[in-house]
Protein backbone atom coordinates (compact mmCIF):
# COMPACT_ATOMS: atom_id res chain seq x y z
CA UNK A 1 0.00 0.00 0.00
CA UNK A 2 1.36 3.49 -0.80
CA UNK A 3 0.25 6.47 0.03
CA UNK A 4 2.57 8.94 -1.57
CA UNK A 5 2.41 8.06 -5.28
CA UNK A 6 4.47 4.94 -5.00
CA UNK A 7 7.62 6.87 -3.17
CA UNK A 8 7.17 4.67 0.17
CA UNK A 9 5.40 1.24 0.21
CA UNK A 10 3.54 -0.13 3.52
CA UNK A 11 3.57 -4.18 3.09
CA UNK A 12 0.58 -5.96 4.07
CA UNK A 13 0.89 -9.49 4.99
CA UNK A 14 -2.25 -11.86 4.49
CA UNK A 15 -1.48 -14.57 6.61
CA UNK A 16 -2.19 -11.98 9.64
CA UNK A 17 -5.35 -11.29 8.13
CA UNK A 18 -8.12 -13.35 10.57
CA UNK A 19 -9.30 -15.81 7.91
CA UNK A 20 -6.94 -15.85 5.75
CA UNK A 21 -4.89 -18.87 5.12
CA UNK A 22 -0.92 -17.92 5.06
CA UNK A 23 -0.16 -18.53 1.02
CA UNK A 24 -3.39 -16.88 -0.31
CA UNK A 25 -2.62 -15.60 -3.24
CA UNK A 26 -4.16 -11.92 -4.47
CA UNK A 27 -6.56 -12.57 -7.47
CA UNK A 28 -7.79 -8.70 -7.59
CA UNK A 29 -7.11 -5.27 -5.31
CA UNK A 30 -9.83 -2.57 -6.17
CA UNK A 31 -9.70 0.45 -4.76
CA UNK A 32 -13.61 2.28 -3.31
CA UNK A 33 -14.49 4.96 -6.66
CA UNK A 34 -16.58 7.00 -3.29
CA UNK A 35 -14.07 7.06 -0.19
CA UNK A 36 -10.35 6.92 -0.19
CA UNK A 37 -9.88 5.12 3.10
CA UNK A 38 -11.51 2.16 1.33
CA UNK A 39 -10.08 -1.01 -0.16
CA UNK A 40 -11.66 -4.41 -1.28
CA UNK A 41 -9.24 -7.56 -1.95
CA UNK A 42 -10.05 -11.08 -3.88
CA UNK A 43 -7.68 -13.74 -2.67
CA UNK A 44 -8.06 -17.77 -3.04
CA UNK A 45 -6.15 -20.70 -1.74
CA UNK A 46 -6.69 -23.21 -4.51
CA UNK A 47 -3.35 -24.85 -5.23
CA UNK A 48 -3.33 -25.94 -1.77
CA UNK A 49 -6.42 -28.05 -1.78
CA UNK A 50 -8.99 -24.95 -0.52
CA UNK A 51 -11.80 -23.33 -2.40
CA UNK A 52 -13.04 -21.14 -0.30
CA UNK A 53 -14.36 -17.49 -0.89
CA UNK A 54 -11.82 -14.91 0.39
CA UNK A 55 -12.90 -11.62 0.07
CA UNK A 56 -11.89 -8.72 2.26
CA UNK A 57 -12.24 -4.89 2.99
CA UNK A 58 -10.56 -2.20 4.97
CA UNK A 59 -11.98 0.79 6.18
CA UNK A 60 -8.34 2.47 6.85
CA UNK A 61 -6.56 2.13 4.01
CA UNK A 62 -5.40 -1.58 4.75
CA UNK A 63 -4.33 -1.27 8.28
CA UNK A 64 -7.14 -3.60 9.45
CA UNK A 65 -9.28 -6.08 6.98
CA UNK A 66 -12.84 -7.95 7.44
CA UNK A 67 -14.05 -10.77 5.78
CA UNK A 68 -16.84 -9.92 3.39
CA UNK A 69 -18.49 -13.61 2.26
CA UNK A 70 -21.43 -14.28 4.04
CA UNK A 71 -24.35 -15.64 1.45
CA UNK A 72 -21.04 -16.80 -0.91
CA UNK A 73 -21.13 -20.72 -1.40
CA UNK A 74 -18.42 -22.49 -0.11
CA UNK A 75 -16.38 -23.50 -2.43
CA UNK A 76 -16.29 -20.59 -4.77
CA UNK A 77 -13.27 -18.60 -5.59
CA UNK A 78 -13.51 -14.95 -6.15
CA UNK A 79 -11.69 -13.61 -8.61
CA UNK A 80 -12.65 -9.84 -9.63
CA UNK A 81 -14.71 -7.51 -8.10
CA UNK A 82 -16.14 -3.92 -9.35
CA UNK A 83 -18.29 -1.48 -7.82
CA UNK A 84 -21.47 0.73 -8.87
CA UNK A 85 -20.20 4.51 -9.48
CA UNK A 86 -23.59 6.31 -8.33
CA UNK A 87 -24.51 3.63 -5.26
CA UNK A 88 -21.43 3.35 -3.35
CA UNK A 89 -23.20 -0.07 -1.26
CA UNK A 90 -24.00 -2.26 -4.92
CA UNK A 91 -20.44 -4.37 -5.99
CA UNK A 92 -20.67 -7.33 -7.72
CA UNK A 93 -18.23 -10.04 -7.90
CA UNK A 94 -17.03 -12.51 -10.49
CA UNK A 95 -16.40 -16.07 -9.18
CA UNK A 96 -15.24 -19.51 -10.14
CA UNK A 97 -19.10 -20.09 -10.51
CA UNK A 98 -21.05 -17.30 -11.66
CA UNK A 99 -21.67 -13.50 -11.19
CA UNK A 100 -22.87 -12.36 -7.77
CA UNK A 101 -24.19 -8.68 -6.81
CA UNK A 102 -24.37 -7.15 -3.18
CA UNK A 103 -26.58 -4.40 -2.80
CA UNK A 104 -25.23 -3.55 1.00
CA UNK A 105 -21.26 -4.19 0.45
CA UNK A 106 -20.85 -7.67 1.21
CA UNK A 107 -23.50 -8.07 3.97
CA UNK A 108 -25.32 -10.26 1.55
CA UNK A 109 -24.81 -12.07 -2.23
CA UNK A 110 -27.03 -12.84 -4.72
CA UNK A 111 -26.29 -14.83 -7.60
CA UNK A 112 -26.94 -13.39 -11.40
CA UNK A 113 -27.96 -15.90 -12.94
CA UNK A 114 -29.96 -15.32 -15.56
CA UNK A 115 -28.91 -16.88 -19.25
CA UNK A 116 -24.92 -16.86 -17.26
CA UNK A 117 -23.74 -20.85 -17.58
CA UNK A 118 -22.14 -22.11 -14.52
CA UNK A 119 -18.21 -20.84 -15.56
CA UNK A 120 -15.33 -19.22 -14.48
CA UNK A 121 -15.81 -15.26 -14.17
CA UNK A 122 -12.44 -14.11 -14.45
CA UNK A 123 -12.95 -10.55 -15.34
CA UNK A 124 -15.80 -7.81 -15.17
CA UNK A 125 -16.04 -4.08 -16.26
CA UNK A 126 -18.54 -2.09 -15.99
CA UNK A 127 -19.75 0.31 -18.92
CA UNK A 128 -20.97 3.40 -17.18
CA UNK A 129 -23.14 5.15 -20.22
CA UNK A 130 -25.43 2.78 -20.64
CA UNK A 131 -24.99 0.98 -16.75
CA UNK A 132 -24.30 -2.36 -18.88
CA UNK A 133 -21.88 -5.20 -16.59
CA UNK A 134 -19.67 -6.84 -18.65
CA UNK A 135 -18.24 -10.11 -17.89
CA UNK A 136 -15.22 -12.40 -19.18
CA UNK A 137 -15.47 -15.85 -18.58
CA UNK A 138 -12.56 -18.67 -18.58
CA UNK A 139 -13.68 -20.26 -22.16
CA UNK A 140 -17.41 -19.55 -22.42
CA UNK A 141 -16.74 -15.42 -24.12
CA UNK A 142 -18.32 -12.52 -22.55
CA UNK A 143 -21.73 -12.13 -21.19
CA UNK A 144 -23.70 -8.57 -20.70
CA UNK A 145 -25.85 -7.89 -18.49
CA UNK A 146 -27.72 -4.99 -19.97
CA UNK A 147 -29.04 -2.15 -17.40
CA UNK A 148 -27.85 -2.87 -14.13
CA UNK A 149 -29.99 0.30 -13.23
CA UNK A 150 -32.83 -1.81 -11.20
CA UNK A 151 -30.01 -3.11 -8.57
CA UNK A 152 -29.77 0.52 -7.16
CA UNK A 153 -33.02 0.14 -5.71
CA UNK A 154 -32.69 -3.05 -3.63
CA UNK A 155 -32.80 -2.90 -0.19
CA UNK A 156 -33.91 -4.87 2.39
CA UNK A 157 -37.32 -3.39 2.07
CA UNK A 158 -37.56 -4.03 -1.38
CA UNK A 159 -36.70 -7.37 -0.75
CA UNK A 160 -38.99 -7.93 1.93
CA UNK A 161 -42.26 -7.27 -0.28
CA UNK A 162 -44.42 -9.68 -2.28
CA UNK A 163 -43.03 -7.67 -5.44
CA UNK A 164 -41.37 -4.69 -6.63
CA UNK A 165 -41.31 -3.49 -9.96
CA UNK A 166 -38.28 -1.09 -10.86
CA UNK A 167 -38.25 1.91 -12.57
CA UNK A 168 -37.23 1.37 -16.20
CA UNK A 169 -35.75 3.64 -18.98
CA UNK A 170 -37.28 5.61 -21.56
CA UNK A 171 -38.81 2.95 -24.48
CA UNK A 172 -37.05 3.93 -27.91
CA UNK A 173 -39.83 3.68 -30.49
CA UNK A 174 -38.49 2.78 -34.26
CA UNK A 175 -39.00 -0.09 -37.00
CA UNK A 176 -37.47 -3.21 -36.52
CA UNK A 177 -35.60 -4.74 -39.37
CA UNK A 178 -32.86 -7.52 -40.11
CA UNK A 179 -29.57 -6.77 -41.60
CA UNK A 180 -28.14 -10.09 -41.17
CA UNK A 181 -27.02 -12.01 -43.76
CA UNK A 182 -26.69 -15.78 -42.54
CA UNK A 183 -24.44 -16.66 -46.43
CA UNK A 184 -21.17 -14.84 -45.02
CA UNK A 185 -19.85 -18.01 -43.30
CA UNK A 186 -19.25 -19.69 -39.93
CA UNK A 187 -16.88 -16.71 -39.07
CA UNK A 188 -19.26 -13.97 -39.39
CA UNK A 189 -19.66 -12.84 -35.57
CA UNK A 190 -23.30 -12.28 -34.51
CA UNK A 191 -25.10 -11.94 -31.44
CA UNK A 192 -27.98 -10.80 -30.18
CA UNK A 193 -29.33 -7.25 -30.08
CA UNK A 194 -30.49 -5.96 -26.28
CA UNK A 195 -34.36 -6.22 -26.12
CA UNK A 196 -36.39 -3.84 -27.99
CA UNK A 197 -39.25 -1.99 -26.15
CA UNK A 198 -39.53 -1.07 -22.93
CA UNK A 199 -37.82 -4.08 -20.69
CA UNK A 200 -39.20 -4.57 -17.18
CA UNK A 201 -37.54 -5.30 -14.34
CA UNK A 202 -39.20 -6.81 -11.00
CA UNK A 203 -38.83 -9.27 -7.90
CA UNK A 204 -40.58 -11.91 -6.45
CA UNK A 205 -39.91 -12.58 -2.78
CA UNK A 206 -42.24 -16.00 -2.83
CA UNK A 207 -42.74 -18.12 -6.43
CA UNK A 208 -46.48 -18.88 -7.41
CA UNK A 209 -46.54 -22.80 -7.93
CA UNK A 210 -48.67 -24.71 -9.50
CA UNK A 211 -49.99 -27.50 -7.61
CA UNK A 212 -48.04 -29.99 -10.58
CA UNK A 213 -45.12 -28.48 -10.20
CA UNK A 214 -45.47 -28.69 -6.15
CA UNK A 215 -46.08 -32.02 -7.05
CA UNK A 216 -43.06 -32.57 -8.67
CA UNK A 217 -40.68 -30.68 -6.60
CA UNK A 218 -41.63 -33.24 -3.76
CA UNK A 219 -41.10 -36.46 -5.68
CA UNK A 220 -37.40 -35.37 -6.46
CA UNK A 221 -37.23 -35.58 -2.43
CA UNK A 222 -38.08 -39.22 -2.53
CA UNK A 223 -35.10 -41.29 -2.04
CA UNK A 224 -33.50 -43.73 -4.52
CA UNK A 225 -34.70 -46.79 -2.69
CA UNK A 226 -38.11 -45.75 -2.48
CA UNK A 227 -41.53 -45.45 -4.53
CA UNK A 228 -43.18 -42.62 -5.88
CA UNK A 229 -45.71 -42.26 -4.05
CA UNK A 230 -48.94 -41.92 -6.36
CA UNK A 231 -50.89 -39.12 -5.38
CA UNK A 232 -54.35 -40.09 -5.92
CA UNK A 233 -56.92 -39.39 -8.49
CA UNK A 234 -58.44 -36.38 -6.47
CA UNK A 235 -55.16 -34.84 -6.69
CA UNK A 236 -54.61 -35.62 -10.23
CA UNK A 237 -57.97 -33.85 -11.02
CA UNK A 238 -57.18 -30.96 -8.75
CA UNK A 239 -53.98 -30.59 -10.61
CA UNK A 240 -55.86 -30.51 -14.41
CA UNK A 241 -58.68 -28.24 -13.53
CA UNK A 242 -56.54 -25.95 -11.83
CA UNK A 243 -56.30 -21.97 -12.98
CA UNK A 244 -52.95 -21.57 -12.79
CA UNK A 245 -51.15 -18.00 -10.74
CA UNK A 246 -50.42 -15.34 -13.29
CA UNK A 247 -47.86 -12.59 -13.42
CA UNK A 248 -48.95 -10.04 -15.60
CA UNK A 249 -47.28 -6.31 -16.65
CA UNK A 250 -50.47 -4.44 -17.10
CA UNK A 251 -49.35 -1.40 -19.54
CA UNK A 252 -52.07 1.44 -20.05
CA UNK A 253 -51.59 5.18 -21.58
CA UNK A 254 -52.00 8.86 -20.72
CA UNK A 255 -55.54 8.17 -19.92
CA UNK A 256 -55.92 4.92 -18.17
CA UNK A 257 -56.67 2.60 -21.16
CA UNK A 258 -54.85 -0.63 -21.11
CA UNK A 259 -53.21 -0.94 -23.95
CA UNK A 260 -51.50 -4.28 -23.60
CA UNK A 261 -50.44 -7.25 -21.04
CA UNK A 262 -47.32 -8.83 -20.63
CA UNK A 263 -46.44 -12.45 -19.22
CA UNK A 264 -43.84 -12.60 -16.80
CA UNK A 265 -42.50 -15.43 -14.84
CA UNK A 266 -43.88 -16.84 -11.95
CA UNK A 267 -41.01 -18.14 -9.46
CA UNK A 268 -39.07 -16.07 -7.01
CA UNK A 269 -36.59 -13.85 -7.56
CA UNK A 270 -35.48 -11.30 -10.20
CA UNK A 271 -37.17 -11.09 -13.81
CA UNK A 272 -36.86 -8.84 -17.05
CA UNK A 273 -39.67 -8.94 -19.09
CA UNK A 274 -39.75 -6.69 -22.45
CA UNK A 275 -43.13 -5.26 -24.09
CA UNK A 276 -42.38 -5.03 -28.06
CA UNK A 277 -44.73 -1.68 -27.67
CA UNK A 278 -47.29 -3.50 -29.70
CA UNK A 279 -51.21 -2.69 -28.42
CA UNK A 280 -52.90 -6.08 -28.09
CA UNK A 281 -55.58 -6.34 -30.95
CA UNK A 282 -59.23 -5.24 -29.96
CA UNK A 283 -60.57 -7.33 -32.69
CA UNK A 284 -63.16 -10.43 -32.23
CA UNK A 285 -61.95 -13.28 -30.43
CA UNK A 286 -61.76 -16.64 -32.19
CA UNK A 287 -63.52 -19.91 -29.97
CA UNK A 288 -60.12 -21.74 -28.45
CA UNK A 289 -58.01 -18.55 -29.57
CA UNK A 290 -55.81 -18.30 -26.30
CA UNK A 291 -52.83 -16.18 -27.31
CA UNK A 292 -53.23 -12.32 -27.53
CA UNK A 293 -52.78 -10.76 -31.14
CA UNK A 294 -50.41 -7.53 -32.17
CA UNK A 295 -51.75 -4.82 -32.93
CA UNK A 296 -50.33 -1.61 -34.11
CA UNK A 297 -47.11 0.31 -32.28
CA UNK A 298 -48.37 2.59 -29.89
CA UNK A 299 -47.55 6.20 -30.42
CA UNK A 300 -44.82 8.44 -28.51
CA UNK A 301 -45.77 9.59 -25.39
CA UNK A 302 -46.50 8.46 -21.34
CA UNK A 303 -47.59 5.11 -20.30
CA UNK A 304 -47.76 3.50 -16.86
CA UNK A 305 -46.93 -0.47 -16.05
CA UNK A 306 -48.43 -2.22 -13.02
CA UNK A 307 -47.38 -5.57 -11.69
CA UNK A 308 -50.34 -7.59 -10.80
CA UNK A 309 -50.72 -11.11 -9.79
CA UNK A 310 -54.29 -13.57 -10.72
CA UNK A 311 -54.97 -15.73 -8.56
CA UNK A 312 -58.69 -17.54 -8.80
CA UNK A 313 -59.57 -15.10 -11.42
CA UNK A 314 -58.70 -12.22 -8.60
CA UNK A 315 -56.32 -9.68 -9.75
CA UNK A 316 -53.86 -8.10 -7.04
CA UNK A 317 -51.35 -5.41 -7.73
CA UNK A 318 -48.48 -5.90 -6.53
CA UNK A 319 -46.18 -3.07 -7.37
CA UNK A 320 -46.62 -0.01 -9.33
CA UNK A 321 -48.15 2.13 -11.42
CA UNK A 322 -44.15 2.83 -12.81
CA UNK A 323 -44.67 6.15 -15.73
CA UNK A 324 -41.98 5.69 -18.49
CA UNK A 325 -42.02 7.35 -21.97
CA UNK A 326 -42.24 6.14 -25.43
CA UNK A 327 -39.61 8.65 -27.35
CA UNK A 328 -39.56 8.54 -30.84
CA UNK A 329 -35.08 7.15 -31.71
CA UNK A 330 -35.08 10.35 -34.77
CA UNK A 331 -36.75 12.59 -36.17
CA UNK A 332 -37.76 11.63 -39.60
CA UNK A 333 -37.23 13.88 -42.95
CA UNK A 334 -40.59 14.77 -43.33
CA UNK A 335 -42.88 15.81 -40.56
CA UNK A 336 -45.07 14.05 -38.90
CA UNK A 337 -48.98 14.11 -38.49
CA UNK A 338 -49.67 14.90 -35.07
CA UNK A 339 -49.97 12.21 -32.49
CA UNK A 340 -54.10 12.75 -32.18
CA UNK A 341 -54.42 12.40 -36.05
CA UNK A 342 -52.73 9.36 -35.52
CA UNK A 343 -54.94 7.92 -32.95
CA UNK A 344 -57.59 8.59 -34.71
CA UNK A 345 -56.53 6.82 -38.01
CA UNK A 346 -55.30 3.78 -35.89
CA UNK A 347 -59.05 3.75 -34.46
CA UNK A 348 -60.28 4.20 -37.63
CA UNK A 349 -57.98 1.26 -38.82
CA UNK A 350 -59.15 -0.71 -35.69
CA UNK A 351 -62.88 -0.47 -36.30
CA UNK A 352 -61.93 -1.44 -40.17
CA UNK A 353 -60.31 -4.83 -39.83
CA UNK A 354 -62.75 -5.71 -36.95
CA UNK A 355 -65.76 -4.96 -39.79
CA UNK A 356 -63.35 -7.39 -41.85
CA UNK A 357 -63.09 -9.96 -39.76
CA UNK A 358 -66.56 -10.40 -38.32
CA UNK A 359 -67.76 -10.01 -41.89
CA UNK A 360 -64.83 -12.69 -43.35
CA UNK A 361 -66.42 -15.26 -40.51
CA UNK A 362 -69.74 -15.15 -41.41
CA UNK A 363 -68.64 -15.98 -45.37
CA UNK A 364 -66.74 -18.70 -44.18
CA UNK A 365 -70.06 -20.13 -41.68
CA UNK A 366 -72.03 -19.50 -44.74
CA UNK A 367 -69.75 -21.23 -47.09
CA UNK A 368 -69.99 -24.35 -44.38
CA UNK A 369 -73.04 -24.10 -44.69
CA UNK A 370 -73.18 -24.32 -48.72
CA UNK A 371 -71.28 -26.96 -48.65
CA UNK A 372 -73.01 -29.11 -46.42
CA UNK A 373 -76.47 -28.07 -48.58
CA UNK A 374 -74.60 -29.75 -51.60
CA UNK A 375 -73.52 -32.91 -49.44
CA UNK A 376 -77.32 -33.34 -48.64
CA UNK A 377 -78.71 -32.85 -51.38
CA UNK A 378 -75.93 -35.29 -53.17
CA UNK A 379 -76.77 -38.14 -50.60
CA UNK A 380 -80.98 -37.20 -51.35
CA UNK A 381 -83.13 -40.09 -52.71
CA UNK A 382 -84.67 -37.72 -55.06
CA UNK A 383 -82.40 -35.41 -56.34
CA UNK A 384 -84.25 -31.81 -57.63
CA UNK A 385 -82.14 -30.14 -60.71
CA UNK A 386 -84.24 -26.79 -59.75
CA UNK A 387 -82.41 -27.28 -56.25
CA UNK A 388 -79.09 -28.08 -57.26
CA UNK A 389 -78.64 -25.02 -59.18
CA UNK A 390 -80.06 -22.64 -56.79
CA UNK A 391 -77.25 -24.56 -54.32
CA UNK A 392 -74.35 -23.73 -57.15
CA UNK A 393 -75.68 -20.37 -57.09
CA UNK A 394 -75.28 -19.66 -53.81
CA UNK A 395 -71.71 -20.98 -54.22
CA UNK A 396 -71.24 -18.39 -57.02
CA UNK A 397 -72.80 -15.45 -54.83
CA UNK A 398 -70.45 -16.37 -52.38
CA UNK A 399 -67.17 -16.74 -54.19
CA UNK A 400 -68.21 -13.07 -55.71
CA UNK A 401 -68.13 -11.71 -52.09
CA UNK A 402 -64.78 -13.36 -51.08
CA UNK A 403 -63.29 -11.71 -53.92
CA UNK A 404 -64.85 -8.32 -52.85
CA UNK A 405 -63.68 -8.94 -49.43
Amino acid sequence: MTEDGGQTWRRIDVGRIDGVPDMAFVNHVYPDRHDANIVFAALDNHKNGDFKPYLIRSDDKGRSWKLMTDGLPERTLVWRLVQDDQKRDLVFVGTENGVYFSPNRGGQWIELDGNMPTISTRDLVIQRREDDLVAATFGRGFFILDDYAPLREINDAVLARDGHLFQLRDAKLYRQRSVTNTSQGDDYYTAPNPDFGAVFTYYLRDGYESLKSQRKSSEKEVEDDEDVPFPGWDALEAERNEESDQVELVIRDSRGDIVARVDGRTSKGLHRVAWDLERDALGPITPGQSSRPSGFLVEPGSYSATLVRTSDGVEATLSGPVSFNVVPLREGALPSAPVATLEAFREQMEALMTDMTLFGNALDRAEDRADALRAAHDRARRPDAGLAARIVAIHERLGDLDLKL
